[in-house]
C-alpha cells in the first residue's frame, strides 16, 4: 500500500495500480487501498475499473461503520460520478 502511494506521487501509475492490487491480495477487506487504487485508475484514464474500486472501498467502509463512506461517495457526487449506474 505504502509502495502505492509513493509511485503514485512520482507520477509512476501503471506501478502505483500494481502495488495497490498487490496490498489487495494481501488483505482484501482494506478499504483506503481501493480507494486509492480508484484514484490511481483514474489517473490512468481507467473510469469503469476505478467506479468499481471506489464502490468496494465504500462497502468496505460501511460494514466497518466509518464515516469514510459518506465522504468518499459526496467526493465522488461533487466529482459528477454517479455511483448508482
Amino acid at each position: 500500500y505504502n509502495l502505492g502511494l509513493a509511485q503514485r506521487e512520482k507520477g509512476r501509475i501503471p506501478e502505483a495500480i500494481a502495488a495497490y492490487r498487490r496490498a489487495l491480495e494481501l488483505q482484501p477487506d482494506y478499504p483506503e487501498a481501493y480507494q486509492n487504487l480508484g484514484v490511481a485508475l483514474l489517473k490512468g484514464g481507467n473510469i469503469f475499473d476505478a467506479k468499481d474500486a471506489f464502490r468496494q472501498a465504500i462497502f468496505l467502509y460501511q460494514r466497518r461503520q466509518s464515516p469514510a463512506a459518506a465522504q468518499l461517495l459526496q467526493k465522488l457526487t461533487d466529482m459528477g460520478f454517479n455511483m448508482n449506474d
